[in-house]
């Protein structure tokens, strides 16, 4: 795979950024979580560090984690704490980044912000296929940057892949993708350990679909997603189908059931529970989201898989 060119010079710049990155992360767990300043200011400096060191995406993360007291009082250690190990071992795998499998230095590149550009990418082969939009969802970034996530469930291959697009300010997406409508198109997978990130060509307007089916035990679901993150332990979403779920509200929190009444726990973004229970009517149902290892963010659900919902 022809992908954009790391000089000489950047690489030793990032692999010493690396290296801070690692000595904080351990000089963090040495002195104590109890202690530590969770000023804006505190991971201010220490994003702006790895941004110098051009570990940009790994400045964003740095960034985020001011928040997470406030979001989260009762548990943000333990976010904290994951977000930690999760770039110790990415750091880790960097510093060996050499002696490692090509698809697992692109992954690498690409969580430090270094992707393929679009024009090598497609002299890649393509998946041709009709594409149904599962879901989308919006995020605000650093810079005034506005990032859309949208999901895409191709006809014939049965993959889900991830279209990633970015606005800037006011500006709008160049592309309007609309939940349940279909699309035809050829798809190109960017370089990961586990990819699901593509980028599109050709693409027109096609004939809806509905048999689709999902994971009806969350057990099955778990176990499909702890083999992905097998391969790439740094997915912060994994996107994921469930039939048969019920939605509930107990415990000031919203939940789904399957058909084996085990329990996961959905996130406040995306379709709201109430908006769940009242398609659901107590009845199962069938929903799309993103998994981010704790909880679910529902995006779209059906009743049924009857796309008119």
């Amino acid at each position: 795979m022809e992908k954009e060119k790391v000089s000489f010079e950047r690489m030793m710049a990032m692999q010493a950024g690396n290296a801070e990155l690692q000595s904080r992360l351990l000089d963090l767990i040495r002195s104590g979580l109890v202690e530590l300043d969770m000023t804006p200011q505190y991971f201010e400096e220490f994003a702006t560090r790895m941004v110098d060191a051009q570990l940009g995406s790994l400045g964003k993360r740095i960034r985020g984690w001011a928040n997470l007291r406030e979001n989260n009082p009762d548990r943000w250690y333990e976010q904290l704490l994951s977000e930690m190990g999760t770039l110790y071992l990415f750091s880790k795998a960097f510093q060996n980044f050499d002696k490692l499998p090509e698809r697992l230095q692109d992954e690498l590149l690409s969580q430090v912000g270094v992707t393929t550009r679009t024009s090598d990418l497609f002299q890649q082969p393509s998946i041709e296929d009709e594409w149904l939009v599962l879901g989308h969802i919006k995020t605000p970034e650093p810079n005034n940057l506005t990032s859309r996530r949208t999901w895409f469930l191709g006809k014939n291959c049965k993959k889900i892949v991830l279209l990633l697009e970015y606005a800037f300010g006011t500006t709008e997406f160049t592309t309007l993708w609309f939940d349940n409508q279909v699309y035809s198109a050829q798809a190109v997978y960017y370089p990961a350990a586990y990819p699901l990130r593509v980028a599109f060509k050709s693409v027109d307007l096609a004939p809806s679909f509905s048999d689709f089916r999902g994971f009806s035990s969350f057990s099955i679901f778990l176990q499909t997603y702890s083999e992905a993150l097998a391969q790439n332990p740094w997915l912060s979403q994994f996107p994921v189908i469930l039939t048969g779920v019920i939605p509930v509200f107990a415990h000031n929190g919203s939940y789904l059931i399957d058909v084996d009444n085990n329990v996961i726990q959905t996130e406040g973004r995306g379709l709201s529970i109430w908006s769940l229970l009242a398609q659901s009517g107590g009845r199962p149902m069938t929903v799309f989201g993103e998994w981010n290892g704790q909880s679910l963010v529902v995006l779209n659900a059906y009743k049924n898989n009857d796309l008119s919902v």
